[in-house]
């Protein structure tokens, strides 16, 4: 705990400065403009670190499902640990690899503006609307058809998830 009282969940080794876990929440619907740009909701800003300049960047790519994931670079750091840092990766790891880190882009907001990577978006088939989830440590960014068909498949993925695990209580629950 802080001096302020506030609990940090997780602290960065060799960081001085305690970091709590990133929380992306909630679902919002945006319209792509003819640049590909889109404006990143206002509540998911505090989330993002600031470069000296005060912007904020993401690091973007494409998620499973056809979706894009928008990270902050602590958690796209925690994300990519799996991957080893020799020169001489094996042939498997080697091509996970690239299949990884082909589609990353670090985009920066630029007056609140995101610039969806054109490459990336047309993959996720995002055209004119997309739909932001809040996901606890990504944004995942849908195409609003494709979301309701995963979305429709999952139907009580919460509860199955928590009867299983029985590590926590629904939400309202006792």
């Amino acid at each position: 705990m802080s001096a302020d009282g506030a609990k940090w969940s997780q602290v960065e080794q060799g960081s001085p400065h305690p970091r709590r876990a990133t929380r992306f929440l909630g679902t919002s619907q945006h319209p792509l403009d003819d640049k590909g740009r889109v404006f990143f909701p206002v509540r998911f800003l505090p989330e993002l670190q600031k470069d000296s300049c005060g912007d904020a960047t993401v690091v973007v790519t494409l998620g499973p499902g056809g979706c894009l994931y928008l990270m902050g670079h602590h958690d796209f750091d925690l994300a990519r640990q799996p991957f080893s840092d020799s020169a001489f990766p094996s042939p498997a790891e080697l091509q996970a690899q690239r299949d990884f880190y082909g589609k990353v882009e670090e985009v920066k907001l630029k007056s609140g503006r995101l610039l969806l990577p054109d490459s990336l978006r047309k993959k996720a088939g995002i055209d004119r609307q997309l739909t932001m989830v809040g996901c606890g440590n990504r944004i995942e960014v849908w195409e609003p058809a494709r979301l309701d068909a995963v979305e429709g498949e999952l139907d009580g993925a919460f509860e199955t998830f928590n009867a299983e695990s029985n590590s926590a209580l629904p939400p309202g629950g006792e």
